[in-house]
């Protein structure tokens, strides 16, 4: 037998959820920028892995496959690791040794060769 929730318990879940999300909106902005600086026609995206506040994921999509090896060889892959790590700190999500981030480079021309550029295929 289901039951029907009460708005108690969507007020509880809407606090759960502002709970976990807490700043997330404010780190995914802040390496927005960072990233579209050094990498132009790049986009990003972090989310909450499930419902473990202290695991994420990060996506970091550049123009083309090419670009990918370039921020590698120029050590842009590791000052945005690194910056994504300091903005989740600086933002109350947890020092590095606290938190897990599951990192995935990728590119905006795979996503369209393999994926007919649907984003959201590639990210599920």
């Amino acid at each position: 037998m289901s039951q029907i929730p009460t708005a108690e318990d969507f007020e509880r879940a809407d606090r759960y959820m502002a709970r976990i999300d807490r700043n997330l909106d404010v780190v995914n902005r802040n390496l927005s920028d960072l990233f579209s600086k050094l990498c132009p026609a790049s986009k990003f995206n972090m989310y909450l892995m499930a419902s473990d506040e202290k695991k994420f994921g990060a996506y970091f999509f550049f123009r083309n496959n090419s670009d990918i090896a370039e921020a590698s060889a120029k050590g842009i892959r590791d000052q945005l690791i690194d910056s994504t790590y300091a903005e989740l700190e600086r933002q109350g999500r947890g020092r590095r040794d606290e938190i897990s981030v599951n990192f995935e480079f990728d590119s905006d021309e795979n996503v369209q060769g393999k994926f007919d550029g649907d984003y959201y295929e590639r990210l599920h």
